[in-house]
């Protein structure tokens, strides 16, 4: 069963995230990972943390140990150090769950 994680970030530095993607993407797609949505907001009207959040995406994979693998895998954990965490202030992860199939894939 297909496992999926709704995550809120406060994208710091827009041009570093997106080499984050660029860097990341072969790895989550040879992994069999997805995005199903990724938006930008603009305001945030509720939230119990006292960071913002301005990026909000879907991640998905097959099953939870490809998406464990993933997390942990040293390429995956050298572009997450390189770009990401350098660009990053705050992730929520705001749920998880698991779906028969993703709809829109």
């Amino acid at each position: 069963m297909a496992v999926e994680d709704l995550v809120g970030l406060c994208v710091t530095d827009e041009a570093l995230y997106t080499k984050y993607r660029e860097g990341m993407m072969p790895l989550l797609e040879k992994a069999g990972g997805y995005f199903r949505y990724d938006a930008k907001i603009q305001t945030e009207l509720k939230s119990p943390v006292s960071h913002s959040i301005n990026r909000i995406f879907i991640i998905g994979f097959p099953d939870q140990k490809s998406r464990d693998d993933f997390f942990s895998n040293p390429e995956y954990r050298a572009v997450r150090s390189e770009f990401f965490d350098k660009s990053v202030s705050a992730v929520s992860r705001l749920s998880q769950y698991k779906i028969e199939a993703a709809p829109g894939l």
